[in-house]
């Protein structure tokens, strides 16, 4: 196991993770160290680009304080609700793969914070756009579980005409808005 100060939290650039490329790493989430932390968030993206429900609601912890909080579905408390809405989104016809990934990591025991630069692809019938975005999560290690989880998910759209056309494309009746 890693010795991590608790004095003050390190911070370091992570090796990009190409979000294509994210592989399932959840075996590796229960190593109690950073890179069982790295493993969790990698296993977030895989889940989220191959549409995998099952994984990604295990790779939440279940906690009704963990939260989802995107423009594309607003603020969501809890693992459960957090799958509900997973479940509605894998199965519309919109498609978000993310693609390219910059983080910076800060970390204590128990808990690593990724802050930094997503891009992600967009597609919905004829509409296909790169949306640019900041990014944080939380990775917090369960002692229960013996593995790392994610608590905490936000994504912001800075660039406000990026946010408008992405919020016209989908109000167009979808299965992921309930619409």
């Amino acid at each position: 196991m890693m010795k991590m100060s608790l004095e003050k939290p390190s911070a370091i650039d992570v090796p990009d993770i190409e979000g294509r490329k994210a592989r399932n790493r959840m075996s590796t989430t229960a190593s109690h160290d950073i890179l069982g932390a790295r493993a969790a968030l990698e296993t977030f993206y895989n889940a989220f680009n191959t549409r995998n429900l099952g994984l990604m609601t295990h790779i939440w912890l279940n906690d009704p304080l963990v939260q989802l909080s995107t423009p594309f579905v607003g603020i969501i408390h809890g693992r459960d609700n957090i799958a509900k809405q997973y479940e509605r989104a894998f199965s519309a016809p919109d498609r978000m793969v993310a693609d390219k990934l910059n983080f910076v990591e800060y970390w204590r025991e128990n808990m690593v914070v990724y802050a930094g630069r997503e891009r992600a692809e967009y597609s919905s019938g004829d509409t296909n756009f790169e949306i640019e975005s900041r990014t944080t999560s939380v990775v917090m290690y369960s002692p229960e579980r013996k593995r790392w989880r994610m608590a905490y998910h936000n994504v912001s759209i800075d660039d406000s005409e990026l946010l408008a056309r992405y919020e016209r494309a989908i109000r167009q009746p979808s299965v992921i808005h309930g619409t």
